[in-house]
């Protein structure tokens, strides 16, 4: 997974790990603009980093299934939820298999890393109830 290539906003490209600061939690989560439950899921995650600021956890805050989407646009959706607009990566569609292991491609999806790097939760679908856990699941 560390090596699988994401774009930065500027439009440079960069391995996923390189996002990835040893020794802190990690969260990634998959969206996209025009995904309705990702739109529901977004003000979890704005609060998730809110919680964590940024020296506390690795957010990454991944756009899938809009390939060729403009910056201008990924950063409106997220001036529009509260979030940097500098503040995610893109990957290709082709490419997210490889990271999720499946090839249904279902969004939004979180991925949730304790500080070693082990997997310890993974959400499907907008679940308020299972995002709310994961400050507990991540505190020391």
């Amino acid at each position: 997974m560390s090596k699988l290539p994401v774009t930065l906003p500027d439009g440079q490209q960069a391995p996923l790990g390189q996002l990835i600061r040893p020794g802190l939690p990690t969260v990634i989560s998959l969206w996209a603009s025009w995904c309705g439950p990702c739109q529901l899921e977004a003000p979890d995650i704005v609060e998730l980093r809110r919680h964590f600021g940024p020296d506390k956890i690795n957010l990454v805050y991944l756009n899938v299934r809009e390939d060729g989407a403009p910056p201008a646009d990924l950063a409106r959706f997220l001036r529009s939820i509260g979030m940097p607009p500098h503040d995610y990566v893109s990957m290709g569609y082709a490419d997210l298999p490889r990271l999720t292991n499946d090839t249904r491609n279902l969004i939004p999806r979180t991925f949730v890393f304790d500080k070693a790097g082990t997997p310890i939760a993974m959400i499907v679908g907008y679940k308020p109830m299972a995002l709310a856990r994961i400050p507990g699941l991540l505190s020391d």
